[in-house]
């Protein structure tokens, strides 16, 4: 039996969505209500925006939805142990020289983050610490603490 291919967020239907492992329909409907307002994802990440969506679901989506264009075949599922699609897995950034883009790939944040962090680094110079992004309105102690292995910082004095 093979795996079911992975479901794109950018054009999956409430009941599509609803069916998948940690969402049910309230999650289903708040994740295409926010698609139409915002666009397609490009990242799971940015789904953590979505009212009830947190770490834990995304987690649970990890290797059964995507977001990617329209039209764009899936990518293929991982046979790494993690369960963890490639597509999935963001490797460490550094918050002092990330672009909006590197950023967005980031659990936790979105769009309006990403292009704030560039703000206050640009604003106020570079971050000494991935604790810093609290300079960052919008970003509390939990999102740092779910960015703990995936950030790093150079260039700070």
């Amino acid at each position: 039996m093979s795996a079911a291919p992975l479901l794109n967020a950018n054009v999956a239907t409430i009941e599509a969505l609803d069916a998948l492992p940690g969402l049910g329909p309230a999650k289903a409907s708040a994740i295409v209500a926010w698609r139409q307002r915002h666009g397609p994802c490009s990242s799971l990440e940015q789904l953590a925006v979505v009212p009830g969506i947190g770490a834990a679901t995304l987690a649970a989506l990890e290797g059964h939805l995507w977001c990617g264009p329209v039209g764009e075949p899936a990518p293929r599922r991982s046979t790494d142990p993690s369960g963890v699609a490639p597509a999935a897995r963001v490797s460490s950034i550094d918050i002092n020289t990330a672009s909006v883009d590197e950023l967005v790939g980031l659990s936790g944040i979105a769009l309006a983050r990403a292009e704030a962090i560039v703000a206050e680094r640009t604003a106020n110079g570079a971050f000494a610490s991935c604790a810093e992004l609290v300079r960052v309105r919008g970003i509390g102690p939990a999102t740092v603490a779910n960015l703990e292995d995936h950030c790093t910082v150079s260039g700070a004095e």
